[in-house]
């Protein structure tokens, strides 16, 4: 199961790249499915995925949903993306 949840985040974090409205909600629709999977709550990879959610709402402009994801994720200790969550959430009107 971690292979897949791995997968899918790896497919959303490529999309994610291109910073268009378009691939960025494509990266939505993934997320959601990797979300909803079985499991998901207690993998390890759930912190990422909040990250890249907050990611691809702040991308398509929905500010609101984006600061309640990526403020999940203070202290922002992660060094994968911690810096990067937190500048979002800084830029979140």
């Amino acid at each position: 199961m971690d292979w897949q949840l791995q997968a899918w985040l790896d497919a959303a974090d490529m999309l994610l790249r291109g910073n268009s409205r378009e691939e960025a909600k494509r990266a939505a629709g993934i997320l959601a499915e990797a979300m909803k999977s079985e499991g998901f709550g207690k993998s390890r990879f759930l912190v990422r995925a909040e990250y890249l959610a907050g990611q691809a709402e702040f991308i398509q402009g929905n500010y609101g949903p984006a600061g309640r994801l990526l403020a999940k994720l203070a202290p922002f200790t992660d060094a994968d993306f911690g810096l990067s969550a937190r500048y979002l959430l800084a830029r979140v009107p």
